[in-house]
C-alpha cells in the first residue's frame, strides 16, 4: 500500500490479500535502510487496536549447534488417520 522512508529506516505497508483475514487492517515492516534488518512490525486491526514488536537486540550470525535442529522426540507418537 505505500513506502515511506524515514530517517535511518524504509516503513513498508501492506495489507492482507483477503478482507477477512482474522480482522487485520494493515502490517508495517520498519526495515533498517542500512543493512536492510527488520527492525520491527506493526499490526494496525480493524477494531481499531494494534500491536506493535520492535526487534531490539538483534544478532547476526550467531554460531548454533546442530543439536538445536534436532530435538527430542521422547513422548510423542506417531499418529496414523484412516481414510
Amino acid at each position: 500500500l505505500d513506502l515511506r522512508s524515514d530517517g535511518p529506516r524504509h516503513s513498508i505497508v501492506a495489507q492482507p490479500r483477503s478482507r477477512d483475514q482474522r480482522g487485520v487492517k494493515t502490517f508495517t515492516f520498519h526495515i533498517e535502510k542500512d543493512r536492510y534488518r527488520l527492525l520491527g512490525v506493526d499490526v494496525d486491526l480493524i477494531d481499531g487496536s494494534s500491536l506493535k514488536t520492535s526487534f531490539t537486540r538483534v544478532q547476526t550470525n550467531v554460531a548454533m549447534p546442530d543439536s538445536l535442529f534436532a530435538p527430542s522426540l521422547d513422548g510423542y507418537t506417531e499418529t496414523t488417520f484412516s481414510q
